[in-house]
């Protein structure tokens, strides 16, 4: 029997908390909370450092034991193993919990992504109100945002 099963159970624990991590990332930037901000991401950084080695750790068990062919890596290797283990229905269980765990934090993810990009604008419109900057005297840049093109007209030159 391969000893994954811990690993599994620890990875869920670790989407877990980073899943309650992300609503509460979510509910610091609607609070515009730059410190409670830093703070969820040094811990969101720390769970994903964690998961990556516990990633490592399952790939090298699962190469020992001959469960993936490192010299014919297939997609899908894994899980066609996953399938032969009826007898520990509770792996089959962890992996399934794992994978929604890991499609919901995707999604709040790209949820506070998006939260951010549009804090970001706001943030960018309103530097440049404050500058004066013309909203007609802008060039397109190179990750195709826009960027005003001179500073003429400033509040902070008057």
């Amino acid at each position: 029997m391969v000893p994954v099963e811990p690993i599994f159970a620890r990875n869920k624990e670790l989407l877990d908390s980073l899943s309650t991590l992300l609503d509460s990332e979510r509910d610091a930037l609607a609070q515009l909370s730059p410190e409670k901000i830093l703070e969820i991401s040094e811990q969101k950084q720390s769970i994903l450092d964690e998961l990556d080695s516990l990633n490592i750790k399952r790939h090298s068990l699962l190469l020992k034991f001959g469960i993936i062919d490192q010299k014919k890596a297939e997609e899908g290797q894994f899980k066609a193993w996953l399938q032969t283990q009826l007898e520990n229905p509770r792996l089959n269980d962890l992996v399934l919990e794992c994978e929604i765990l890991l499609e919901s934090c995707k999604v709040k993810n790209q949820s506070n992504e998006q939260i951010l990009y549009i804090a970001q604008k706001r943030n960018k419109s309103l530097l440049e109100i404050l500058k004066g900057t013309d909203k007609k005297s802008r060039v397109y840049t190179a990750t195709g945002g826009t960027k005003p093109v001179s500073s003429k007209h400033t509040i902070g030159r008057a």
